[in-house]
């Protein structure tokens, strides 16, 4: 996977990085090494790395020296990241973070073997808004078709830059009734985001 790392203070995130980077995944940031957190990259005439190439999760690292409950400067990347719907690993969670609120996983230690499953975890977890409007869709849609509607879920996950969406209408559906459901629960996550290059449907 393809890693943004981002940390309350500066070398926070080094040693969590190293240890990603041991299991295979690639890092990169929003600042070069030894730089400012601020401005980014994307800010300084270079490229965004979200922008650039496709990040399938940020981690953020908050050291014990965070100073207020406010996002540091260099955890500012998960604004980003958040607003790109990328899942967002929080390393070792100050109690007052606000990221905490958003984070998708939680590493409770920077262990590379805890760091690396809260990441696997992130990475497997439905995206929430994404799910409860593609599923708000699909019962509509079966209530349109006079189809019991009550069981049906949709789960929606990111790869990369791309969305996967699995229906799930809890009874065998019509080649007619799967096609217009697919449809419109496409409309309503592409009416959410659009920032994935492709979106695959599957119906279970």
């Amino acid at each position: 996977m393809r890693i943004l790392m981002l940390e309350s203070e500066p070398g926070a995130a080094t040693a969590v990085a190293n240890g990603l980077q041991q299991n295979g995944h690639q890092t990169t940031a929003c600042h070069a090494d030894g730089a400012p957190s601020f401005p980014c990259l994307g800010m300084d005439g270079e490229h965004c790395p979200i922008d650039a190439s496709t990040i399938d999760v940020a981690v953020a690292v908050e050291g014990p020296g965070a100073p207020d409950p406010d996002l540091a400067s260099g955890l500012q990347g998960a604004r980003c990241a958040l607003r790109r719907f990328i899942p967002v690993v929080v390393v070792q969670p100050d109690a007052e973070s606000p990221l905490s609120t958003y984070a998708t996983s939680v590493s409770p230690t920077a262990e590379p073997d805890d760091v690396h499953a809260a990441v696997e975890q992130a990475v497997a977890t439905p995206l929430g808004r994404h799910s409860e409007l593609a599923t708000d869709a699909l019962r509509a849609t079966l209530a349109l078709h006079e189809v019991a509607a009550d069981q049906a879920t949709v789960a929606v996950t990111r790869a990369g830059s791309e969305l996967n969406v699995v229906l799930h209408p809890g009874i065998e559906l019509d080649e007619h009734t799967t096609e217009v459901a697919s449809i419109r629960v496409l409309a309503a996550i592409h009416e959410l985001d659009r920032s994935a290059s492709r979106t695959n449907v599957t119906v279970v």
